[in-house]
């Protein structure tokens, strides 16, 4: 078998023979691209209203306005602005909470932790439960956290968020916030201390600055408690999954978004003096003072609307992508080709060209027979029947040039539209007296493959689209160790 080339030309027409599925990726590409700009000149738009509305609120803060404000609002109303209040700052605390902790920048899949072990040994039991107590007190003391702060550059609350005292006690009185810890180790010679951390080495420093810490007691502690020993029992390292962390980024990620929501709700709920009175209290937490300065009139809200300029790109990366793949499996391809050479290919006479079957009409079939029509450029186009005589001829005069009245079709696929085109073939030669039989896969049949032995000329009847280049080389190969006459090869266009 020679080597195979990629006709650069095929290749861009099988590509344009997809076009509706190009067209399908287009349209949705551009509508996905279209959506995402609307939603952020959405976005743009809430904020220019947002700056809109500040401007208009802006005021020289005058604290006998915003009493009288107050006394004319109800209840109820006053109960409004001061929830929709705490509720942005609920917003805004979450929302710098998210930012700085070192917890919600944490991957939960692929969490760094340190654990480390101490055991407390004396000579007597009683006594070494009371000293290892000693040493959980000074783990969990604030010193020991002012270290760990100091190490790390964290803050206080970011300390207690990945250090752990392995003893339930210790953090029982802790929030839910802490509740993806780890429970208590068994044992009352022995407590556990562990760190978590998305940056393996400072997990490492934090725990080796608790062991330094601790260790560093011991003399103070021996001369004060008795003789025992403090060692390090185990210290282990490695990459965990963390449900609880993964849950506790969810939650706060949903509340930071939700509190805006909540607020809203309230906000909707104002009468025009509660409004007010809301914008005075906003200005005065934000420290806007000054005369009110009214430039709405100069600013011009953009109305949301979808970007052509996105809509374009999502179009033509969704063509890229579906062409792509098809490219990908067109220089994949290791099967016969519609418009294969097996002359080229194998050095054998193509007898004959079997075309498709006409499919049901499609919209806007016309493209689709331009395409072929390029596809075929320079070669003949013949109907089936005329493919099929022509085909017929062509074996019957290789037939006859070899003296053979009895001749062979096998193949790698002779099933379905394959099989009915050499039935066909077998009723028009066998009224030229010349006799045929056909054996399928003779590679993986033995019954084939024993008969193919008495047989003097072969004719190769592949599929296009099911027929292996190996295989068709293989059954070559078959052939020619068995001193078969080839006679040549006729292709079926699925």
């Amino acid at each position: 078998m020679k080597e195979r080339e990629i006709s650069l030309a095929d290749l861009v027409i099988e590509i344009l023979l997809h076009w509706r599925g190009i067209v399908l990726l287009m349209v949705i590409g551009g509508a996905f691209l279209g959506a995402f700009s609307y939603m952020r000149s959405a976005r743009n738009a809430k904020a220019q209203e947002a700056e809109v509305e500040a401007m208009k609120n802006q005021a020289d803060v005058n604290e006998t306005v915003k009493q009288n404000l107050a006394e004319m609002l109800t209840l109820e109303q006053l109960n409004y602005v001061n929830y929709v209040l705490y509720l942005e700052e609920a917003s805004r605390a979450t929302s710098d909470y998210v930012e700085d902790s070192v917890l919600m920048q944490i991957d939960s899949s692929n969490v760094q932790k340190v654990d480390v072990i101490f055991l407390v040994t004396s000579d007597n039991l009683g006594k070494t439960y009371n000293i290892e107590k000693v040493y959980e007190e000074l783990a969990d003391g604030a010193e020991l956290r002012g270290e760990l702060a100091e190490t790390s550059g964290l803050s206080a609350s970011a300390v207690d968020e990945v250090y752990l005292l392995g003893n339930e006690s210790k953090n029982s009185g802790k929030s839910d916030v802490d509740a993806y810890r780890a429970s208590e180790l068994n044992g009352s010679d022995t407590f556990r201390i562990s760190f978590i951390h998305y940056d393996e080495e400072m997990c490492q420093a934090l725990a080796q600055t608790v062991i330094d810490y601790l260790a560093g007691k011991h003399d103070m502690l021996e001369g004060r408690l008795g003789k025992h020993e403090f060692t390090v029992l185990s210290q282990s390292a490695g990459i965990v999954g963390d449900v609880g962390i993964f849950e506790r980024q969810k939650n706060v990620r949903k509340e930071m978004f939700d509190w805006p929501v909540y607020a809203q709700t309230y906000k909707d709920r104002f009468s025009a003096e509660a409004q007010q009175y809301y914008d005075l209290l906003v200005s005065e937490r934000d420290g806007a003072v000054g005369k009110v300065v009214d430039m709405s009139e100069a600013i011009v809200i953009t109305p949301p609307g979808v970007s052509l300029k996105y809509v374009i790109i999502g179009m033509f990366l969704g063509a890229v992508a579906y062409a792509f793949v098809i490219f990908l499996r067109y220089v994949l391809n290791n099967r016969l080709r519609s418009t294969d050479n097996l002359q080229a290919l194998y050095d054998i006479p193509q007898l004959g060209q079997i075309p498709d079957e006409p499919k049901g009409k499609k919209l806007f079939g016309f493209l689709d027979k331009w395409l072929l029509a390029l596809r075929y450029w320079g070669r003949r186009k013949f109907t089936e029947e005329e493919a099929m005589n022509l085909a017929v001829v062509a074996v019957k005069m290789a037939a006859g040039k070899n003296g053979l009245a009895e001749i062979c079709f096998i193949g790698c696929d002779l099933k379905g539209r394959t099989l009915e085109s050499y039935q066909r073939m077998k009723d028009m030669l066998s009224k030229e007296k010349i006799e045929t039989q056909i054996l399928d896969n003779v590679l993986y049949n033995v019954e084939s493959l024993e008969k193919l032995g008495n047989a003097k000329g072969v004719v190769l009847l592949e599929k296009a689209g099911s027929a292996l280049y190996t295989e068709i080389a293989q059954e070559l190969e078959v052939l020619r160790r068995q001193d078969i006459r080839v006679l040549g090869g006729i292709i079926v266009n699925a």
